[in-house]
């Protein structure tokens, strides 16, 4: 025990380091060995797109995203995609600025469609057939009347909204057809 290593030359007695300076060059007689760096471990962890744990992360994962509890990631998916609709719909506003100044009309989605008239099919060869088309327009016409009053609200619609709004007329004169085909089969 005496600073002996069993049997051999005695072993030279160290100074205390502390932790702080051990691995120092110049600090007691301990042999230099790298310092340890967390930048060095973070920078090693991320090589070769591999998670701490060695194991390869899904396409579009960050590394980040594994610190994060479950509603942190789900608000900041909420918060990209807020903010991606939000370049979408400004990009779609300068398209039209900039389509209104030099001058040309845009036309909505189903505005050169003809309307629909109801014709003559086999369904229509009865009055229940008739009678079950006509509820049908006539809910379709409530649905486009209540949009109508929306954007008469303010409501800001957009563009196949407006085109239903838009054939209101068509709807309407597709209720006289049928009202006119169902009292002739009546």
């Amino acid at each position: 025990a005496n600073g002996s290593n069993g049997g051999g030359a005695p072993a030279a007695p160290s100074a205390y380091v502390p932790p702080h300076l051990r691995g120092k060059a110049g600090a007691g007689s301990a042999p230099a060995r790298p310092a340890f760096s967390l930048h060095d471990y973070e920078q090693a962890k991320k090589v070769g797109g591999t998670s701490a744990l060695g194991k390869a992360l899904p396409p579009g994962a960050e590394e980040e995203d594994d610190k994060l509890s479950k509603g942190a990631l789900k608000k900041k998916k909420a918060k990209e995609k807020a903010a991606r609709e939000k370049d979408a719909a400004d990009a779609l506003e300068q398209t039209n600025a900039a389509l209104e100044a030099a001058g040309i009309e845009i036309k909505p989605a189903g505005a050169a469609k003809a309307p629909v008239v109801a014709e003559v099919t086999k369904d229509l060869e009865t009055p229940e057939g008739v009678q079950k088309r006509l509820k049908a327009v006539q809910k379709k016409l409530r649905q486009t009347q209540d949009l109508a009053k929306e954007a008469a609200g303010g409501k800001e619609l957009n563009v196949d909204q407006l085109a239903k709004v838009d054939m209101i007329p068509a709807v309407e004169k597709e209720i006289a057809q049928l009202e006119k085909l169902f009292k002739s089969l009546s």
